[in-house]
């Protein structure tokens, strides 16, 4: 029983009833605010089970501002971003239907092409395709979410603190 807890308290992986803690603000010597969020997922064993899942450390030698959504995080990145997941994903899909109906299309009204050489286009039409989607998922959607994202937070940087 007493291994069962270890291995239990000991693993990163936390139950669908976990919750949350956000600690920021300003100790009693720092000129900068910080920030320390946990998630929390109950006592085991007499010992809290928790993972640390945010940090931030204003400073001066750094000049950075960080907008964190906790909770509700939708709401916060579609802001931040500039784009909801749902139209994210959306347009992942619409974008790889029209691939697939480039690839369906690609031979259509073409006579007498052999079927080697059929095959051999439609697969690099496949492969020309899974390209591009892994463009858009790897670099093209992560770089322009970065963008906006840093955008908003240099407005945030030069904001008063009231």
């Amino acid at each position: 029983m007493v291994d069962l807890c270890a291995l239990v308290l000991h693993r990163d992986v936390l139950s669908e009833d976990f919750t949350g803690l956000v600690f920021a603000g300003f100790g009693a010597d720092e000129m900068f605010p910080s920030l320390r969020a946990f998630e929390i997922d109950g006592v085991i064993a007499d010992r809290l089970k928790k993972r640390q899942v945010e940090s931030f450390d204003a400073n001066r030698n750094e000049l950075s501002a960080r907008i964190l959504p906790f909770a509700q995080k939708d709401i916060v990145d579609r802001f931040l971003d500039g784009i909801d997941a749902e139209l994210e994903s959306g347009l992942e899909d619409y974008l790889s239907r029209a691939l697939a109906a480039i690839k369906q299309h690609a031979f259509d009204g073409v006579k007498g092409t052999r079927k080697a050489a059929k095959a051999a286009v439609e697969g690099q039409i496949s492969l020309l395709s899974e390209a591009v989607l892994q463009h858009y998922r790897e670099d093209f959607m992560p770089a322009a979410k970065g963008k906006l994202r840093k955008q908003m937070e240099d407005t945030v940087l030069f904001m008063p603190k009231p």
